[in-house]
């Protein structure tokens, strides 16, 4: 199965995610402190002409650390989703479970997304053209970028090999949370990315390394199906649905992360735990 560390993680799931262009983490056990894998996707922007957007645009970033930064354990990785009508979520968490540190949600005014989506496209071919050197060795803080609608993503590009225009940029979508309004935390999260080919083929011939979705419990099924819709957003689980999740994980070393098969469909879902909190406040600063 996975290794203990992101960087191992990261061959697997860009391998996975070059069948998947619509959409593009893993936590870690308390114990062990095994750290949460990186989401990946493949770069398959063509176009380098921005292109005006449309009420189905939906923008897509995601933060990620330097792996090898000795204060990587007290460090933070962002999600932001931003939709057409300028409806954002943002999702700040740490490497380790319980992981999930603020839950961010508010309506950016249709000027501001509009230019972040303008900027994505015109980002994503120069970033993705920038970091083909160093996919699947990157070390340092990077980045995963798409615009779904037009199909172009840049998988994670490697932030110091960036100009201070893209850097810039990315700062800026890595502190959105602070426009929005903070709210109360769910118990857990759960992330589901589909896994195709080689991994379809796997499941087939090692049933024992995959759970099926029929012995969920009906609701139980329904959720994973929902989250997985949704993807890549992180979808928010009650206590009672996220122990029903933890149950089913086959193996000591990776506690919250296993692979579901669904009829045809394999999906990869991680669980997030969220870290113990004051009562939100209505706005960040």
């Amino acid at each position: 199965m996975m290794s203990t560390r992101i960087v191992n993680f990261r061959s697997l799931l860009i391998l996975a995610f070059l069948f998947f262009a619509t959409t593009a983490s893993s936590t870690a056990q308390e114990d062990s402190k095994r750290t949460i894998p990186r989401q990946s996707v493949k770069d398959v922007a063509r176009s380098r002409t921005p292109r005006p957007q449309n009420k189905t645009a939906q923008l897509f970033f995601d933060y990620y650390p330097a792996v090898l930064d000795l204060n990587f354990k007290d460090s933070e990785f962002v999600f932001v989703a931003i939709a057409g009508d300028g409806t954002t979520r943002a999702v700040r968490y740490g490497p380790y479970n319980p992981a999930i540190i603020g839950v961010y949600e508010s309506r950016l005014p249709k000027i501001s997304v509009t230019r972040f989506v303008a900027r994505a496209e015109e980002i994503i071919p120069k970033a993705s053209e920038i970091t083909k050197p160093y996919i699947g060795s990157c070390d340092s803080e990077s980045f995963r970028l798409s615009v779904d609608h037009q199909n172009k993503m840049a998988e994670h590009a490697c932030l110091f090999a960036m100009p201070q225009e893209i850097r810039d940029f990315v700062e800026e979508l890595r502190t959105v949370w602070k426009q929005l309004d903070e709210v109360p935390l769910a118990y857990g999260y759960l992330t589901s990315f589909p896994l195709h080919g080689d991994f379809l083929k796997s499941a087939k011939r090692n049933p024992r390394d995959y759970v099926s979705i029929r012995s969920f419990p009906p609701k139980l099924q329904a959720v994973v199906r929902k989250a997985s819709r949704q993807t890549p957003k992180f979808y928010a689980l009650s206590r009672e649905q996220y122990d029903q999740l933890k149950a089913f994980t086959r193996y000591p070393s990776h506690p919250f992360d296993f692979d579901v098969v669904d009829n045809k469909s394999v999906y990869y879902l991680t669980l997030f735990q969220s870290r113990a909190r004051a009562v939100p406040s209505v706005k960040r600063d």
